[in-house]
């Protein structure tokens, strides 16, 4: 009887032990422990956190990094190599900063290719951790624009890979994607986990859409005083449409109370940042003479103006129920 070939896959527990023996795996693994502990720190996160379903291509990347070292290293060098020219197709462009981790995988497959395990772990111990997450988010909102359904996924599973190494550029987009159910079945629950984790880090757009969150009861229970303080911490960074809410918060009373001249102020923080909603509402302000204000068409005609101007559908309206005549 011929002797099986060994298999390059963990076998069942009642199989044949991989590499000879599990002290043998032991060994290798002690050797590339910076290596290791850098991969398994990624994965671990975006396991956690994603279905492997939703980031396959997030699994099958950082997959290929992680057998690196397990199985035969010529091969999966090569396969390292192939990663960086996906990622090179996927970002457009041939500017420096773009491509520098796509040189750090090359360098890496070359090394591993031709057996220098010191100097590819030397090359992957060094890396700039933040400049890897900038990468791959800038692969991902390279794809991300793409027609097909295959270039969703895998921007889908880059913005995986960055959010897990703390990019909150990405963690906010992959909270829109849940949000907008893009590519993917709706989930509020876990856009809001996306949302949170970028708010932890200051970003603005994800402060407002936790305040959009409580304000409406999606995926968590109404609470206007919880949706006025991610508003107020957006407008603090001068955000056009955390001012914007945080306004309407003022003017309906929710979470806070009916404060029309506060109200006010805000619409006019926001209008002048150009949000259109707030130049639309600002202008009703002028046309009524609220919040402490005297009544004028005249400024209420030039927020409408602006207003229309950006695309708001109510103060086109209005200008049309409204015309100046020669």
């Amino acid at each position: 009887m011929t002797e099986a070939h060994p298999v390059k896959r963990p076998p069942p527990s009642n199989g044949p032990p991989l590499a000879r023996d599990w002290k043998h795996i032991w060994q290798r693994f002690v050797e590339v422990t910076a290596v290791i502990a850098l991969i398994l720190a990624i994965w671990a996160e975006v396991e956690s956190k994603m279905h492997e379903a939703e980031a396959h291509k997030a699994y099958e990347m950082l997959g290929n990094l992680y057998t690196l070292y397990v199985n035969d290293r010529r091969e999966n060098g090569e396969k390292l190599a192939s990663i960086s020219e996906f990622l090179k197709a996927g970002m457009k462009s041939d500017s420096s900063e773009k491509s520098s981790f796509n040189n750090l995988l090359v360098e890496v497959g070359k090394a591993v290719a031709a057996g220098n395990d010191k100097l590819a772990q030397s090359i992957l111990k060094n890396a700039n951790i933040n400049e890897v997450a900038q990468t791959f988010y800038n692969a991902a909102l390279a794809l991300s624009c793409g027609c097909s359904p295959g270039d969703i996924d895998r921007a889908r599973g880059l913005y995986t890979i960055s959010a897990a190494l703390g990019n909150k550029d990405a963690q906010s987009a992959l909270g829109v994607i849940y949000r907008d159910g893009t590519g993917v079945d709706r989930d509020y629950v876990k856009s809001r986990g996306f949302f949170e984790k970028a708010a932890a880090q200051g970003d603005a757009d994800a402060e407002v859409s936790l305040g959009y969150f409580y304000s409406n009861a999606l995926g968590v229970e109404q609470d206007y005083v919880e949706a006025l303080k991610w508003f107020r911490m957006a407008a603090a960074q001068n955000d056009a449409v955390g001012e914007y809410d945080l306004g309407l918060a003022f003017e309906n009373g929710r979470g806070v109370e009916p404060d029309l001249v506060q109200a006010r102020k805000l619409y006019e923080q926001a209008a002048n940042n150009n949000e259109a909603d707030a130049q639309d509402r600002l202008a009703l302000f002028y046309e009524k003479g609220l919040g402490n204000i005297a009544p004028s068409k005249v400024t209420a005609r030039k927020w409408y103006q602006q207003a229309a101007n950006n695309g708001n559908d109510h103060a086109k309206d209005w200008l049309k129920q409204n015309i100046v005549k020669s």
